[in-house]
């Protein structure tokens, strides 16, 4: 994961040191976050992939074909889901700060 918030330069860096060469954001990302100067340099060194564009190249069948891969690959590894106890959707690491205070608090 990138913190954009880091700057141009470390993050470049940090692409090198990770050997970064694919970078997955979404295009409401880099447009509220005022980020399109900062895609086109890492174009350079990797390849840029909007969620939201690779969404409409997954049909209904790669859709299902996955969910029973995974729920496959689970019951062979013994992974069982327990439910959530607050019925609060799980935290996301692209959740914003407001967004997780109102979490908590709905715990409290």
């Amino acid at each position: 994961m990138l913190n954009f918030s880091a700057g141009p330069l470390n993050i470049g860096a940090a692409c090198h040191a990770a050997e970064t060469k694919t970078i997955l954001t979404s295009t409401a990302f880099v447009e509220r976050g005022k980020l399109g100067g900062l895609i086109e340099p890492l174009s350079r060194r990797a390849k840029i992939v909007y969620l939201d564009e690779l969404r409409t190249t997954i049909s209904g069948f790669d859709k299902l074909r996955g969910f029973l891969a995974g729920a496959t690959q689970e019951r062979e590894r013994g992974v069982h889901r327990t439910p959530n106890p607050n019925n609060l959707p799980a935290p996301s690491t692209t959740s914003s700060i407001p967004a997780r205070r109102r979490q908590c608090q709905a715990i409290a």
